[in-house]
């Protein structure tokens, strides 16, 4: 099992929700950062599969936007990926990040509100 902490650059949401114009400058790229452990707690290095799906809801709900299986570097347990992104994906009031390892589920989903998930 892999263990996660992640880190989103929520900037871009907290743009795109603020009005259609400010949307219209704002690059629609979403950096993702993180940190993989293994089950030991160690740093994971390597070749990872992740996959990133973006839903309206804390659970359940509506899946919004997915991108991957994606082939991820990880190094000394660290990753970082860019994900595009529409403004149309911003347009509720909530959004939240499931990102998948491995085809594994590491941890919660994560709120443009909150840069960590829980």
């Amino acid at each position: 099992m892999i263990r996660s902490k992640t880190t989103g650059f929520i900037l871009l949401a907290l743009l795109l929700s603020a009005g259609s114009s400010t949307a219209q400058i704002v690059p629609q790229v979403i950096k993702v950062q993180g940190f993989l452990t293994d089950d030991l707690g160690a740093p994971v290095d390597g070749l990872v599969s992740m996959t990133f799906d973006l839903y309206d809801a804390q659970r359940g709900g509506n899946l919004i936007h997915h991108v991957g299986p994606l082939r991820v570097e990880v190094n000394a347990g660290v990753y970082e990926v860019n994900l595009s992104l529409t403004a149309s994906d911003f347009a509720g009031p909530e959004r939240y990040l499931e990102i998948t390892v491995e085809g594994e589920l590491p941890s919660a989903r994560a709120s443009r509100r909150s840069p960590r998930s829980p």
